[in-house]
């Protein structure tokens, strides 16, 4: 019987030995010992053969692994194995890999779609990144498609800024600019507010070109609503614009047919109306918001004009254009708003309407007649004249703006005005701009959300839903929201709140209550130590008067004194308050706020001065008082007459000068400047004048005086003495 050949490692092949040729090769299991051992004979495969060792060494080692430690231990291994070799990997877009199936070579998009798996998300990481990827398109889409693009040097800086708020308007690190500042020798941090020359001054130093007025800013405008079959017509809202006591709400109240009026005759919030206009053949509504006129509502003013669909000026036939009135022009102008100027107080006698029109042409503003583009028209409220032709205008002008909205959309608008009512909670008065705001709905604003909980209309009436262009107050936010903010409608509170996780990364609305905290100027950086500080604790009746209040404030001059805003807000005097003041020194000023008896008591003994004003032109006067009353007094220094020092004298009570008068007089209690070698040594007050031994209130020229000063002693021959006469200087800030 003919053994069967095999092949040793490291033997040689003799020309008598007989070849075999394999067909059906098989490989065996390499043997360790050769004395019983049995071979394994498994099918070939030579693209098997490393993955064949490197899982029977993996098996190997589990099983030995298996016997040391419990299953629980062998699973969290085999976890723990996977996550390395997961994390191990690493594919580049630029590598190339083969499908055996399909022979081709795939690239990088189909490299990650095919071979990377991804981690396993729950519904709500991957519902989560869907959004966040759509936000980040959305406002990469936003900043490219932006009207702003060809402006980008362009910047406007109207109020004083905080380091924070100007880096966000320059785009340029917070870290940068305090360092730009401080090797100008000025110190400052992150939140501490710096003057408009300052801010001006580090814009021009970045190349940026500084407007102070935004009306110089190119304007971007919404959108219109796609005609549709969803689309529908809104009434128009119209604003009343105007100078402080030209007859703004005297012409609306006979519009509205009202006889309601405000505390000092003057008005000092956003108020509106409705009524219902036969035009033609129909009736129209007309909603009309009265503006305040007061120079410290210039926020209330700036947000009417961004929420209105045509302005109506009203300029006094007597007074003619006031500043008010140039800076409600600016408004329509910025905002490209279709105007209609009312000339009021008509019936008033010596009146010039074409020097009135004349001034209004130099602004834009230019009359139909004339070949403008406005409509002015002269009325009176007190005769009634011309008040059926201004309304007929609006509604022509109206239906020229073709003003559509879509009724089908979730609702949005404007906060008006918020504040807190004691009995009924935070109310917010919103204007709605699209779609319907129904009761029950969830509402976002800024970073406030909540259910509405109750509508109230303009007339106090329950409502069970808010249409395009109406103005109500709500009840369902859980704080005081910004005035001036958008607000929007989500259909789930979970919506609400994931978008409030995500705008709190949005840049800041510019919060006006602490323009006026640890402000920079660029006078008064020198001469910190000096200014004093006037601390005050606000309390209002709305959210629009706390802007209005610290604006009026931000006017007036600060270089001596500063107004310090402890706390502002629109709420009642608490016993927080008083605990707050009593600590710091501060005023509680309130407006349109009283304090109940006990706290009016309690501020009484512990000497907190608590004041409450209805008119804002008394709350300013007041303030102002208040700060001038912290300044030092200051005198100017009125020359009376000079003396030479002759001799000195020493005494028990000190050295006395010896004086012959030169000019003039000296005089006891007199303020003297005493020079040596024409060096100012010593100013003080003239204690005790003696001439010859006799105690004297004054002494002429040509004549000899003994001169004595309690803290003064160091008199020298040859010195020169000015006396002065000192008179109170008035004190101004």
């Amino acid at each position: 019987m003919q053994h069967k050949p095999y092949f040793k490692v490291g033997s040689t092949i003799n020309n008598n030995d007989i070849i075999w040729n394999l067909t059906k090769p098989k490989l065996i299991d390499f043997l360790r010992e050769k004395k019983n051992t049995k071979l394994n004979i498994k099918d070939f495969n030579v693209n098997n053969i490393d993955s064949k060792f490197y899982k029977e060494d993996k098996e190997k080692k589990y099983k030995t692994t298996a016997k040391i430690d419990s299953e629980v231990d062998i699973k969290k291994n085999k976890l723990k194995f996977k996550k390395k070799s997961r994390t191990r990997i690493d594919i580049k877009d630029k590598d190339l890999f083969v499908d055996n199936t399909t022979n081709n070579l795939l690239n990088g998009n189909e490299i990650n779609k095919s071979l990377i798996k991804s981690h396993k998300l729950s519904r709500k990481k991957k519902k989560s990144k869907i959004e966040t990827v759509s936000l980040i398109n959305l406002a990469t889409n936003s900043e490219t498609d932006s009207s702003y693009s060809d402006n980008v040097n362009l910047v406007c800086i109207n109020h004083p800024l905080t380091i924070y708020e100007l880096s966000s308007k320059l785009k340029i690190p917070e870290t940068e600019i305090i360092t730009n500042l401080f090797l100008k020798g000025i110190s400052v941090t992150i939140n501490q507010v710096i003057d408009i020359s300052i801010a001006t001054e580090l814009a021009e130093s970045y190349n940026f070109e500084v407007v102070h007025e935004s009306s110089k800013l190119p304007v971007k405008f919404d959108a219109k609503v796609e005609d549709s079959i969803i689309s529908s017509l809104k009434p128009p809202v119209i604003t009343i614009f105007g100078h402080v006591d030209h007859g703004k709400t005297t012409l609306l109240n006979t519009i509205v047919k009202s006889t309601a009026k405000e505390a000092g005759g003057i008005t000092q919030a956003i108020n509106s109306y409705e009524i219902d206009w036969p035009y033609y053949t129909s009736s129209r509504k007309l909603v009309f918001l009265d503006t305040p006129g007061h120079e410290a509502f210039f926020r209330m003013r700036s947000l009417s004009a961004q929420v209105t669909d045509i302005a109506v000026l009203v300029v006094a036939a007597d007074d003619g254009l006031k500043k008010q009135t140039i800076e409600a022009i600016e408004h329509i102008v910025t905002c490209n708003l279709p105007c209609i100027v009312a000339i009021t107080k008509v019936d008033k006698p010596d009146i010039e309407i074409s020097k009135l029109k004349e001034q209004l042409a130099k602004h834009g503003i230019v009359d139909e007649s004339w070949g403008g583009n406005y409509p002015i028209i002269e009325v009176s409220a007190v005769l009634g004249k011309n008040i059926d032709f201004l309304l007929s205008t609006i509604c022509s002008l109206s239906d020229m703006q073709d003003l559509k909205v879509n009724l089908e959309q979730l609702g949005s608008g404007v906060i008006l005005e918020s504040h807190l009512d004691k009995q009924r909670g935070y109310v917010a008065s919103i204007i709605v701009k699209n779609g319907i705001v129904k009761q029950g709905d969830i509402i976002i604003a800024d970073n406030h959300y909540g259910k509405i909980k109750s509508i109230t209309g303009i007339k106090g009436m329950k409502q069970e839903q808010i249409l395009p262009s109406s103005v109500a107050e709500i009840l369902g936010f859980q704080s005081v929201v910004q005035v001036g903010t958008t607000f929007n409608i989500t259909k789930t509170e979970k919506k609400a709140k994931y978008l409030i996780e995500k705008k709190l990364y949005q840049e800041p609305i510019f919060d006006i209550t602490k323009i006026l905290n640890t402000r920079v100027t660029l006078e008064g950086y020198n001469n910190q130590s000096s200014i004093k500080q006037l601390n005050i604790i606000l309390k209002t009746d709305t959210q629009g008067s706390v802007e209005a209040l610290i604006y009026a404030f931000s006017k007036i001059s600060q270089d001596k004194v500063q107004i310090n805003v402890l706390n502002a807000n629109s709420g009642e005097v608490s016993q927080n308050d008083l605990q707050l003041a009593s600590s710091t020194g501060a005023l509680i000023i309130c407006f349109n706020r009283d304090i109940s008896t006990h706290l009016k008591n309690l501020s009484h003994n512990l000497r907190i001065v608590v004041k409450n004003f209805k008119v804002i032109y008394d709350l300013i006067d007041y303030v102002e008082n208040s700060m001038i009353n912290l300044l030092d007094i200051e005198y100017d220094k009125v020359l009376i007459g000079e003396a030479i020092i002759q001799t000195v004298f020493s005494m028990n009570k000190g050295s006395v000068a010896g004086c012959l008068v030169l000019k003039g007089k000296l005089e006891k209690n007199s303020w003297i400047e005493v020079y040596h070698n024409k060096k100012l040594v010593h100013e003080g007050k003239l204690d005790s004048l003696k001439h010859l031994k006799n105690d004297v209130n004054q002494v002429y020229e040509g004549n000899e005086c003994g001169v004595l000063c309690k803290d003064y002693n160091l008199w020298m021959e040859n010195g020169i003495i000015k006396a002065y006469n000192l008179q109170e200087k008035l004190k101004e800030l």
